[in-house]
């Protein structure tokens, strides 16, 4: 990957949690946007491996630095990252959905934290905040206010 798109990916989804970056990618990559879900899958986690080397990207859960080497965080990620694509939520690919569109996991169990060069952090929710989705309070708000409900996290 050239450092000019790195860049680019940088300017367009620093301080953004991992969907932003996810939906970047199959959006707006020339090439990568029309791969295959692999394709796809492995170029988001180039980039994610090239901003954590570059110290750009910490990975976090419930608060804390995901421990060990950027390689073993990149394939924690990697290994829990669903293999069926139809599995993903639509407005957020960290979650999985059953049949009939119901949450059923938070896979990603971490967020992004973006580091600025002045040492600057920005933590999102998912690597500060989310211990727990509630699936009960999501299904009765489902039904009344959709896309609230999809993106309605709360805390534990």
């Amino acid at each position: 990957m050239s450092d000019e798109l790195l860049q680019q990916i940088w300017n367009a989804v620093q301080g953004s949690d991992a969907n932003a970056l996810w939906t970047y990618v199959c959006l707006r990559v020339p090439r990568i946007s029309v791969a295959s879900y692999q394709v796809r899958k492995d170029f988001f986690l180039c980039v994610v491996s090239c901003l954590m080397k570059e110290g750009r990207l910490k990975l976090a859960h419930k608060g804390k630095y995901c421990p060990g080497a950027i390689e073993e965080q990149v394939q924690g990620y990697f290994d829990r990252w669903p293999e069926d694509e139809a599995k993903l939520d639509r407005i957020n690919f960290q979650f999985t959905v059953d049949s009939e569109g119901r949450f059923v996991d938070f896979w990603a169990k971490c967020g992004f934290v973006w580091v600025y060069k002045d040492g600057f952090e920005i933590w999102t929710y998912a690597a500060h905040k989310l211990r727990r989705y509630n699936f009960y309070q999501h299904d009765q708000i489902q039904g009344q206010h959709d896309a609230v409900g999809k993106a309605m996290l709360i805390k534990q």
